[in-house]
């Protein structure tokens, strides 16, 4: 499954910067929109093994409240009140016009939101076949050509 496979690698990839002491805004923008990302390849990973793996009808055009509460069902996640939460926050994310409730979001992704992605990963990959995607690395030669026509920064 592409979507988890994403998954997984967007999770790495936030786990590998994430600073609990760095509440600068370049971390809070960062981390934040990472993590929105992260949770909506979730909850597609969630959708697309149901549709695909289980056959659950009700998971082919599912909103995200919808997939949370059938993966509830099918025990695929743990604690769904937690899962609808993150949804909420998700959503409200959109609307944290101050710093602070950035803040608040940020600890709450770093103390809570990350354990329950990184249990639900553990979950996915007990179920899914491991799929070998292409590296996603930018070729050696690639950088080389970039080098030479980009002017260098003083």
């Amino acid at each position: 499954m592409k979507k988890f496979e994403q998954l997984k690698r967007l999770y790495r990839t936030i786990t590998g910067y994430m600073d609990p002491y760095d509440f600068s805004d370049a971390m809070i923008s960062g981390l934040t929109a990472d993590f929105d990302r992260l949770f909506e390849l979730s909850w597609k990973s969630l959708k697309e093994y149901m549709r695909n793996d289980l056959m659950m009808l009700d998971a082919k055009t599912g909103s995200p409240r919808e997939i949370i509460k059938l993966a509830y069902r099918e025990n695929l996640i743990d604690d769904e009140e937690l899962w609808l939460g993150i949804l909420k926050d998700r959503n409200d994310d959109a609307h944290h016009y101050k710093n602070s409730a950035a803040i608040l979001y940020m600890g709450r992704i770093m103390d809570l939101y990350m354990d329950v992605i990184k249990k639900l990963i553990e979950r996915l990959a007990e179920l899914i076949p491991a799929e070998i995607l292409p590296d996603s690395r930018v070729p050696g030669s690639f950088a080389y050509k970039y080098r030479q026509h980009c002017p260098q920064r003083s």
